[in-house]
């Protein structure tokens, strides 16, 4: 074995440790079989085996005499207790058996000497022999001894008694050179500790601190003492390595860290001293307010906001909600940076779109970070009373990591009672009247978006959005839109969120069914416009309504009872139509001698007046409702009617001049409900004619 360069401490720790090898030993009575001389080559190994004061903590002492007979003495001490029994082995080496054992979880609680010199700590050690029944031998006694050592270990029969021992024998340690004054205290809690610490080095230097953590957060498992030469130190480390450790310093500074030592002076005190950690750490019990209700946790994290300082600023937070647990949370934080300028940021959110409430660290901060489900920005922020943004999150700070954990549980339990809060809609005019005095006056930016919607009683229950908008010194702007319910695509309807705007679109999909009006002219077509909202609960109701309209619309039966009556709606519904400037002025007419024989014909006059006279005729049989289909560019809206297999059965005319034979016209009309209808006539009339 190498010595370390133990040279470089003062002579006044040499002595300390020559002194301290002065005690009783008694050679071991169960070991004198194996301590004969071993031969090993040119060498020879000779073995001792002592008790030191108690029975169970023993030396071994290693005697090697080289061919000039020169020997050198190594020591190793060591409680039985210690020993894993399960690491006892042995192996061949040249012409020795080598024995090895190792500590119970690797702790370095095996002193090494040479000579009367401590040279360090280990974890494992071996010996010699040179038979194999020897070394089965030696493997059996120290078996059968460990045992016996592990019912003489120091235990404890509480936390009580295991808190009390810590706190009595936790103090001063002067082995390393420096000299550290530590102090093991309870906190404020059962569960909590308080370690204070003042540490002095070899120039006079002195810090302190204070660290305080919860003992569940302890990983005892991974209790470990750690060896720098002869500095001895028990390691204590957090679970998951994770910073929840407050480290308060003298200068009233404050960071997190994820685990403290704790500095001794001897192996055995480290022993003890672990397994009293282990011992009340394992029966360590967390306890929380118990809550029985929605309003009594709320009430709770309300009265326990606190004012923190964050870095440079100081936060003043306060809380309100309403009184039911659909109602809306509005938390509230005053910030105040180091120029003393001050802005009042707000939160506002449903606890039932909150998926997690967790605990997180920051350098100096305990903090609880509140997310939505499926991250979805369903908290609205805004600072100094302006709309800023929706988002996914928000933090609320605390100045010590459990005044966090009681927030959390209180906030847990809220979340968990939390009640969606969603209006039924079961009832026709229920959801109509809702629908028509729910809609919000919105801000965007510096414009003022006045909505109205209402939905109408006649055939289609049509809805009618109608968008005011209006800027100080600008002409408002008149913006109506008008829907058929069964046009709606549901799956495109939900909440859309981009910046400080929240709206639910209503959409039909990939289909321009949506018709509109800017000041009272017609307008292109879209597929979706945007109701605006500032409340997450009011835009999920409206979704609901949507779809209670949709799915009871009164536009889904387009059928027509006979023949006659399908032709009555062609006559009525095929008329004059004005768009984009110009005029078509439309009929349809039956063939006095074949009523399955139709004239189609248009009047169609442009914005300069120039008019074109259009016609063609074909038998109705021929039209194929099915593949005839409703098509819109821009402001056009028109039936284009097709043939069977398109087939040119169809006869056009140009003022007054045939052209050539083809399988489609168009028909315009101007509303979505009569083009879709006036496919459904010729469907009638087709069939009725085969």
């Amino acid at each position: 074995m190498k010595r370390n360069s133990i040279c470089v401490i003062a002579f006044s720790l040499c002595i300390m440790f020559c002194l301290s090898k002065v005690y009783a030993q008694d050679k071991i009575s169960w070991l004198q079989d194996f301590t004969s001389e071993i031969p090993a080559g040119s060498s020879t190994y000779q073995y001792n085996y002592f008790t030191l004061e108690k029975d169970c903590k023993i030396r071994i002492e290693e005697k090697k005499t080289n061919k000039k007979g020169v020997e050198s003495t190594i020591s190793s001490e060591f409680y039985l207790s210690d020993i894993s029994p399960s690491s006892l082995s042995f192996k061949s080496s040249g012409n020795l058996l080598a024995i090895s054992m190792e500590t119970v979880e690797s702790q370095k609680f095996i002193s090494l000497y040479e000579g009367d010199e401590l040279e360090g700590y280990t974890n494992e050690l071996s010996v010699y022999t040179d038979e194999v029944d020897k070394a089965r031998a030696i493997i059996e006694s120290f078996l059968s001894h460990i045992e016996t050592c592990k019912d003489n270990e120091k235990t404890w029969t509480s936390n009580e008694e295991a808190f009390n021992w810590l706190n009595q024998n936790i103090g001063e340690s002067t082995k390393s050179g420096s000299v550290y004054k530590q102090k093991f205290t309870k906190g404020s809690k059962s569960f909590l500790v308080s370690f204070e610490s003042e540490t002095t080095d070899s120039k006079g230097n002195q810090q302190t601190s204070q660290s305080v953590f919860d003992l569940s957060d302890i990983d005892p498992a991974n209790i470990k003492l750690e060896v720098s030469g002869i500095t001895l130190k028990i390691n204590v480390p957090v679970r998951d390595k994770q910073n929840y450790v407050q480290v308060k310093s003298g200068d009233g500074e404050i960071h997190y860290t994820k685990d403290l030592d704790i500095y001794i002076d001897d192996v055995e005190d480290a022993r003890n001293k672990i397994s009293a950690l282990k011992y009340l750490i394992s029966n360590t019990e967390v306890q929380r307010t118990n809550f029985t209700e929605y309003d009594q946790a709320m009430l709770f994290v309300k009265e326990n906001l606190k004012e923190v300082p964050v870095g440079s600023n100081t936060l003043l937070q306060s809380l309100s909600f309403e009184n039911s647990p659909s109602g809306l949370v509005s938390y509230k934080v005053n910030k105040t940076d180091s120029k003393g300028i001050s802005n009042e940021e707000l939160a506002e959110f449903y606890l039932c779109d909150i998926a997690n409430v967790n605990l997180k660290i920051s350098s100096g901060n305990a903090y609880i970070t509140i997310e939505t489900v499926d991250n979805l920005k369903y908290i609205r922020q805004s600072v100094n009373g302006e709309l800023i943004s929706y988002s996914n999150n928000l933090e609320i700070y605390t100045s010590e990591i459990d005044e966090a954990r009681d927030l959390i549980h209180a906030l847990t339990f809220a979340q968990k009672t939390c009640d969606i809060g969603l209006l039924k809609f079961d009832d026709m005019e229920f959801t109509k009247e809702w629908l028509s005095s729910n809609l919000e006056e919105i801000l965007s930016g510096s414009e003022t978006i006045r909505q109205q919607l209402a939905v109408a009683s006649t055939e289609g229950t049509k809805i009618e959005l109608k968008l005011i908008k209006s800027s100080e010194g600008i002409t408002p702007v008149d913006e109506t839109f008008e829907i058929y319910p069964e046009d709606l695509s549901m799956e495109d309807i939900g909440i859309e969120i981009s910046g400080n705007k929240l709206s639910v679109p209503i959409s039909t999909g990939k289909l321009k069914y949506i018709k509109s009006y800017l000041d009272g002219e017609i307008n292109a077509y879209n597929k979706s416009v945007e109701v605006l909202f500032s409340d997450v609960k009011k835009a999920k109701n409206f979704i609901a309504a949507i779809g209670f309209i949709h799915q009871n619309s009164e536009s889904e039966d387009h059928s027509f009872a006979d023949e006659k009556t399908a032709f009555d709606y062609l006559e009525n519904s095929i008329g004059k139509v004005e768009i984009s400037g110009t005029i078509y002025d439309q009929k349809i007419e039956r063939d006095d001698e074949n009523k399955c024989k139709l004239t189609y014909s248009c009047s169609q006059t442009d914005s300069k007046g120039t008019t074109t006279q259009i016609s063609c005729e074909f038998h109705i049989s021929d039209i194929d409702a099915d593949h005839s289909s409703i098509e819109i560019s821009g402001k056009e809206l028109k039936v284009d009617l097709i043939t069977r297999e398109k087939e040119k059965l169809i006869k056009p005319f140009k003022e007054g001049e045939a052209g050539s034979f083809t399988y489609n016209f168009d028909i315009y009309t101007d509303d979505i409900l009569t083009a879709r209808k006036i496919i459904a006539a010729f469907d009638v009339l087709a069939d009725q004619c085969k």
